[in-house]
């Protein structure tokens, strides 16, 4: 008979930017994977809810130095 497909693995990834405004709103995910073109079935899952918690950085004065020092040996080097 006719060997079964070999397994394949896929990824798909979404990103959107957070605002302040978006703080402790909930989130959920959902997939939906439809496989009916193909003589399969529509696969769907959905996340749990989480609550969104935005931080804003504190300014912190050896990120400070660390960018300083980083940029100088980009310009001497580059």
């Amino acid at each position: 008979g006719k060997a079964a497909p070999a397994l394949q693995e896929a990824t798909a990834t979404f990103s959107s930017m957070a605002h302040r405004e978006d703080g402790h709103h909930n989130f959920s995910c959902l997939a939906v994977l439809d496989l009916m073109s193909r003589g399969g079935e529509v696969f769907c899952t959905h996340s749990a809810p989480k609550m969104l918690e935005i931080y804003e950085p504190v300014p912190d004065s050896q990120m400070v130095i660390i960018v300083t020092v980083v940029s100088v040996l980009l310009f001497l080097f580059v």
